[in-house]
């Protein structure tokens, strides 16, 4: 049987994991939606707007984070908070939002 404890841990590392790996699932998402093909060749669409318009690939990941963030944030209020190695990752969690700006 799962203790309660160990499902908010695992929820708070999730949370973590989903933070730290932003854009790389950004990346993940434009290669999979929008694969650039040029001949025989099939490039990896992340690459392609990254290098083509960067202003355009960082203003597209900023509205990816606030999506995801708003997700996030939701499901970080929905996890109760009591033992002190949650309340710390919990910390590190809002120390990483504070990075994005939330």
């Amino acid at each position: 049987m799962i203790k309660t404890e160990d499902l908010k841990m695992s929820d708070l590392l999730d949370i973590k994991f989903r933070i730290e790996n932003l854009e790389n699932s950004y990346n993940d998402m434009l290669d999979e939606l929008y694969p650039y093909n040029f001949g025989s060749y099939t490039y990896a669409g992340s690459t392609v707007l990254k290098a083509v318009d960067p202003i355009m690939y960082k203003i597209e990941f900023d509205n990816y984070v606030d999506s995801e963030i708003k997700d996030i944030l939701e499901d970080l209020k929905n996890i109760n908070i009591n033992d002190y190695n949650d309340i710390d990752l919990k910390h590190k969690i809002t120390d990483k939002l504070d990075e994005y700006g939330y």
